[in-house]
């Protein structure tokens, strides 16, 4: 069987895209070269190295000492809301970020790191206070999208901050001002977000397709606006995305990512086109060669090729039940009922009486008893 198959939803892609951000401006800010050439000494420098080492205290002390020596600079503040952000003290993190809003209130990426921290540190709240407070302050188009972001992600119960929330982005978005194309792209992506859930697919569409012409190799929007295309039956419109996308990253996991939905949508043979297409890095996870092998099983083709892959994926994970589901699959439709009714016997065996698994199991091990000319025998009983 495919691996968590069932657990594929829309937002999958907007995580991903979300934790890209985030990874993009904490690179931008924080990639300064370890010791500068210069005659006094580098805290900041040596505050990065410490940061990179997983040393939070040591770094919080030398850039404290680079904040003494410029204190109307940025990029210390950052060290030091990174560095807090290792010690999981969230709290001290967001003051930090706030000290750098205020010096470089402009900068985009800053509202937005500080909404990142936040959430990785379970303190979405803190989020919203720190940028309330920010945003009644400065009335800044950062501000609002960043809290628009932030109203979003929140409690959806909370149908006034949501509905904030979609206003500030739409404000946003149909009055940019002078903002950056990166920050004009994401609150485009953000809004075309709040809009899926509220199952304003058109809407989200008009938003994505604005996005392309803007930039043709925004990523997200090439990704989203497939998988949407995808779902209203418009098949080669989807592949053009995707075809699109993949000319501007070459990435595995996205191919990954699109396999799964071509999957989903039924298209077996342009899921194992993409499926292949991830298969190229250098050591393929498990999960990857399990799902093709599972595809190609279903599909009946390239059963050899099947086979080696459903055997790999099993040698990794041996109690893998959805491994070894797959791997039986695969020697069943071979002709190997034998040995396909012991692999299903022994994931029966490892799967627990309430398991997720457990009845569909069952019924592949009544299937391949009665292949193998035996009446189907009482289950095994669960190993845990």
């Amino acid at each position: 069987m495919p691996l968590s198959l069932n657990s594929r939803r829309r937002g999958h892609g907007f995580i991903a895209c979300i934790a890209v951000v985030g990874a993009f401006v904490i690179e931008n800010h924080c990639s300064l070269p370890v010791f500068e050439a210069q005659a006094r000494f580098d805290h900041l420098g040596l505050a990065h190295y410490y940061l990179r080492a997983q040393l939070p205290d040591r770094a919080l002390t030398e850039a404290v000492r680079a904040l003494r020596e410029d204190a109307d600079t940025v990029a210390p503040l950052l060290v030091i809301a990174r560095a807090y952000h290792q010690k999981g003290e969230t709290e001290e993190a967001v003051e930090s970020f706030t000290q750098a809003i205020r010096l470089d209130p402009d900068d985009g990426s800053l509202y937005m790191l500080l909404h990142q921290v936040c959430i990785e540190g379970g303190r979405p709240a803190l989020a919203i206070d720190a940028l309330e407070r920010l945003e009644s302050s400065s009335a800044n188009w950062n501000a609002r999208v960043a809290l628009g972001w932030a109203y979003e992600s929140a409690d959806s119960t909370d149908s006034e901050r949501a509905a904030r929330g979609l206003q500030f982005l739409e404000e946003a978005v149909a009055e940019p001002g002078d903002a950056s194309d990166h920050a004009l792209a994401f609150a485009r992506h953000q809004l075309a977000k709040a809009y899926l859930l509220r199952d304003r697919f058109e809407d989200a569409a008009q938003v994505l397709e604005s996005s392309l012409e803007f930039d043709p190799g925004d990523r997200f929007a090439l990704f989203t606006l497939g998988e949407f295309r995808l779902q209203q039956d418009r098949a080669e419109e989807a592949e053009h995305l995707f075809e699109r996308l993949m000319r501007e990253t070459d990435d595995a996991a996205a191919a990954s990512r699109i396999a799964g939905l071509w999957y989903d949508a039924g298209h077996r043979q342009r899921a194992i086109q993409y499926y292949e297409w991830a298969m190229q890095v250098e050591s393929p996870p498990a999960s990857l060669m399990n799902n093709l092998a599972w595809t190609y099983a279903e599909e009946n083709t390239a059963l050899e090729r099947a086979r080696e892959l459903s055997l790999r994926a099993v040698k990794e994970e041996a109690d893998n039940v959805v491994y070894l589901d797959t791997y039986a699959e695969v020697l069943y439709r071979q002709g190997h009922q034998n040995q396909a009714l012991a692999l299903i016997r022994r994931a029966v065996e490892l799967e627990t009486n309430d398991g997720e698994h457990r009845n569909y199991l069952l019924r592949q091990l009544k299937r391949f008893s009665a292949a193998a000319g035996f009446v189907a025998p009482e289950p095994p009983t669960s190993s845990e």
